[in-house]
């Protein structure tokens, strides 16, 4: 999304914001919903793991063999629809007959995007970005919860089917608060 609404810039400030909320998913997401963080669950944590030798590989500049990075690419390729499959078997299980979880569900589906853009304003102004940057950021923390949300809840037994309908509600609010900070910057 970043790239196509900001080019080149705003892809290498996207891929920098999206692995700090990466890395706060697989540390503090993951410390909150356990209900246990320690340092040395970092260790165990296969996301984290793998950031840090993606690190080192790429600073001290070595190449992997290409059997490896083949294998790496396929199973990095099969995630995301794994992810989605588990996702849609929620989703397609959801009751929408209680109205007060509905109800709940809505208000925190709208409130995802607004609040991420507030929480996003209030770092730019902290943090000294360029535009794009800013823009970027604006509009990464406007997007709808992401499915690993929906991982971690279905992991650690919290209200899974819940979160799998606010990643689909949050879908259009997240639309329309992108078109505004889109209007706004043009």
């Amino acid at each position: 999304m970043c790239y196509a609404l900001f080019g080149d810039e705003g892809l290498a400030a996207a891929v920098v914001i999206s692995s700090v909320v990466q890395i706060s998913h697989f540390t503090l997401g993951v410390g909150c919903m356990s209900g246990d963080f320690s340092p040395r669950q970092l260790i165990k944590n296969g996301p984290i793991l793998a950031l840090i030798i993606g690190a080192v590989v790429l600073s001290l500049g070595l190449s992997l063999p290409d059997p490896v990075m083949k294998t790496l690419s396929m199973l990095g390729g099969i995630t995301l629809p794994i992810m989605l499959m588990l996702l849609g078997r929620s989703v397609a299980q959801l009751s929408w007959s209680d109205r007060s979880a509905f109800g709940r569900t809505l208000m925190f589906s709208a409130w995802r995007p607004f609040i991420g853009v507030a929480v996003a304003l209030l770092v730019t102004r902290i943090v000294p970005l360029s535009e794009t940057e800013t823009l970027t950021m604006l509009v990464q923390q406007a997007m709808p919860m992401a499915v690993i949300s929906y991982m971690l809840t279905a992991r650690y037994k919290g209200p899974a089917d819940e979160v799998a309908m606010m990643i689909l509600l949050s879908m259009p609010f997240s639309l329309l608060v992108v078109s505004g900070i889109w209007w706004v910057a043009n």
